[in-house]
């Protein structure tokens, strides 16, 4: 996972999110913020909004700009994808 939090807010935001959503996969954080060098590597229609998900398996790419509610939602959107044939 990829975070695009303020690397000011790693400690008053980013951990306490993971915490409290029991998130337990590895979560890096990109403070990068020249963000035409690698925007369209996301994803080439990307606007940049956050939070986004790129999920990718083998050649297949799915990318969304959306929030999900709650981590069971953004599990359940993720296992939807990984269990395509």
């Amino acid at each position: 996972m990829v975070s695009l939090d303020f690397k000011k807010q790693l400690e008053s935001k980013l951990r306490p999110f993971l915490a409290s959503e029991k998130i337990t996969a590895d979560v890096f954080l990109l403070d990068d913020k020249d963000y035409n060098r690698w925007l369209a590597k996301v994803d080439e229609f990307w606007s940049g909004s956050i939070p986004s998900t790129l999920l990718i398996k083998g050649k297949k790419r799915l990318f969304t700009e959306q929030e999900f509610d709650h981590y069971d939602a953004l599990k359940d959107y993720v296992f939807s994808f990984i269990n395509q044939p």
